[in-house]
């Protein structure tokens, strides 16, 4: 995996992380500033992409 692509995946990761920790801060009745209601499927859509970057950049930095 060559620089650009790492720092793709690592900046990738860190915003999917920051998008789910901003929309599910608060619950339904709550304050929800443009937030976007996430149900559990999509939420666990979102956490199984986040494993799977993981899995990807430590896979490729530990072959190289």
């Amino acid at each position: 995996m060559d620089v650009d692509d790492y720092l793709y995946y690592l900046s990738y990761r860190n915003n999917l992380t920051q998008f789910i920790i901003h929309n599910c801060t608060y619950e339904k009745n709550k304050k929800r500033h443009n937030r976007i209601n996430f149900n559990e499927r999509e939420l666990l859509a979102l956490l199984k992409e986040l494993n799977r970057i993981n899995l990807y950049i430590n896979l490729k930095t530990k072959t190289e």
